[in-house]
């Protein structure tokens, strides 16, 4: 798993919908964070979409 710099926040919008480097990206969040926590913000139970925010702190110096 490839480390996760705050430089790579700014990519994440970009970056194609439902594709591997989105999901490696978000995975890379995670694993190279001390803490997070997931926050559902709505669920529309009719079509299935959904809204969560992740909130955390990375590791070490990051900037």
């Amino acid at each position: 798993m490839e480390n996760f710099d705050t430089r790579d926040f700014l990519i994440l919008e970009h970056l194609p919908s439902s594709s591997n480097a989105l999901r490696q990206k978000l995975s890379s969040i995670l694993m190279n964070s001390d803490h997070w926590r997931a926050v559902v913000e709505e669920v529309d139970p009719k079509t299935g979409s959904y809204r969560l925010v992740v909130e955390g702190t990375l590791r070490g110096n990051r900037a």
